[in-house]
């Protein structure tokens, strides 16, 4: 019960006034194909973060926009509420039948802050590398705004990143807009599921497990359809997702 009552205080706090928002672009590159979605930031006065990606792919969608329609559960990718004390809870999307939020502790990402800078949406950004469960990230910050927060999950620079590409080329967030000192209220719906996710809260490592055997059946099944003795590019089973292994793990989960 007390898991359950922490989560409830948490997301309450969302129901403030003068929240400080961020929009993100975040893009997938997969070689073949680009994909885009909208990602919204929330960051209100107490240090707690809402991060949520809403929005069919390549649907232009703004945060003005979102506040008006109506909510529509499909279109939540995920979300993800930070706490500000390492602990996150996340809405996992890649084990079916059913989402599920999951409860995972952030570990320090070990940022190397450099000297080259550049303008983005009128801030002057630091430019910072750092990696995160197999990811090897560029990170853009400025210390010209009032949080210390990113997109997704990275985090832990003196600033606010506007921007974080991957080095694979893979996975990357791109700012698009911010709005500072805004009163905004989560949709009900949107409360509502929230309160529904709470019902069904695993830990990380349970979640990754069973997430690792579906992308690993998945691929089984891709691969029934080559040639005998083809294989995957490549043996990890996580390979184009965000996270590729995690601190818990000695080496990635294989093929």
């Amino acid at each position: 019960m007390k898991k359950i009552f922490i989560i409830f205080i948490f997301y309450n706090v969302f129901i403030k006034a003068q929240t400080n928002v961020i929009e993100y672009m975040y893009k997938i590159d997969n070689i073949s194909i680009v994909d885009t979605y909208n990602e919204f930031l929330i960051h209100n006065n107490v240090d707690d973060i809402l991060y949520f990606s809403y929005g069919n792919q390549g649907e232009n969608l703004t945060f003005e926009q979102f506040e008006k329609v109506k909510f529509d559960k499909i279109k939540l990718q995920y979300f993800i509420l930070n706490d500000k004390n390492s602990l996150l809870y996340e809405l996992g999307t890649k084990m079916p039948p059913v989402k599920i939020l999951i409860k995972d502790e952030i570990p320090k990402i070990n940022w190397k802050i450099l000297q080259e800078t550049k303008s983005i949406l009128g801030y002057k950004c630091i430019k910072a590398e750092g990696s995160f469960r197999g990811r090897d990230f560029i990170a853009w910050f400025t210390t010209e705004l009032p949080m210390q927060v990113g997109p997704w999950k990275l985090q832990g620079l003196p600033g606010t990143i506007l921007e974080a590409t991957d080095k694979a080329l893979m996975h990357n967030f791109y700012a698009t807009k911010i709005s500072l000192n805004i009163s905004y209220k989560l949709p009900e719906d949107f409360q509502n599921y929230i309160d529904e996710k709470k019902k069904n809260l695993i830990y990380i490592k349970d979640y990754i497990k069973g997430e690792n055997e579906y992308l690993l059946d998945i691929n089984s099944q891709i691969l029934a359809g080559f040639p005998i003795g083809a294989k995957n590019k490549s043996d990890n089973v996580r390979n184009s997702q965000k996270e590729t292994i995690f601190e818990w793990e000695s080496e990635p989960a294989k093929y």
